[in-house]
């Protein structure tokens, strides 16, 4: 059976990009997907973007302002699917992400955690792709021996949460996001399920 996805946007005055975010959704070779936006109190216009666009693969929630976990929380609440892909209104994934998640889950369907590498682009338009070919000998995915020693070695987790795939039973088992941190209530849920489970990546 091939793997459903529900991709969550939380939304917080992001009206210059929403729209390059959802059109880098919309592209992807993998159509099995719904998106669920979350407008998380905008002022800035960015939800009257969102509801113009005519897909029906869209649905837009709006909420009083409450953060970014509160955000994310509230549309795995409302989505449909097995596995919840996350991306920032800020950002965009390449055509085949959806794919290569696929073949994560695919090749490693206990995993509790499905990331990939990613690139940034500068205001100059200079493109930097990070580089983890060292994680893995002749392929280019497989599970993390060590998240917490690669975690302390690089500073930081080698994936983001624009580019993550959660299955939704493993993100309810931990409660999803904690509401009130303000900085890294990525990596504490990141964690928590690594605490736990196997983090499948590919570079």
């Amino acid at each position: 059976m091939q793997p459903f996805f529900s991709v969550i946007i939380p939304l917080y005055n992001k009206a210059p990009y929403i729209k390059r975010a959802l059109d880098s959704v919309l592209v992807q070779s993998y159509t099995n997907f719904e998106i669920v936006v979350v407008d998380d109190g905008s002022s800035d216009g960015g939800e009257v973007i969102v509801s113009n666009i005519n897909d029906n693969k869209i649905r837009l929630i709006s909420q009083k302002n409450s953060g970014v976990s509160a955000a994310r929380n509230k549309g795995a609440s409302k989505s449909k699917n097995e596995y919840l892909a996350f991306l920032d209104g800020d950002d965009t994934w390449e055509p085949n992400f959806l794919i290569e998640l696929v073949n994560l889950i695919t090749n490693f369907p206990n995993a509790g955690i499905y990331g990939t590498s990613n690139s940034f682009i500068y205001p100059n338009g200079k493109k930097v792709a990070e580089d983890f070919s060292y994680l893995f000998t002749s392929k280019d995915q497989g599970l993390l021996e060590d998240y917490f020693g690669l975690f302390a070695q690089i500073h930081k987790s080698p994936f983001s949460n624009s580019n993550i795939c959660i299955p939704k039973k493993i993100y309810n088992e931990f409660g999803g996001y904690k509401l009130g941190v303000k900085l890294t209530e990525d990596s504490d849920l990141w964690c928590r399920i690594a605490l736990k489970y196997d983090i499948a990546f590919s570079i």
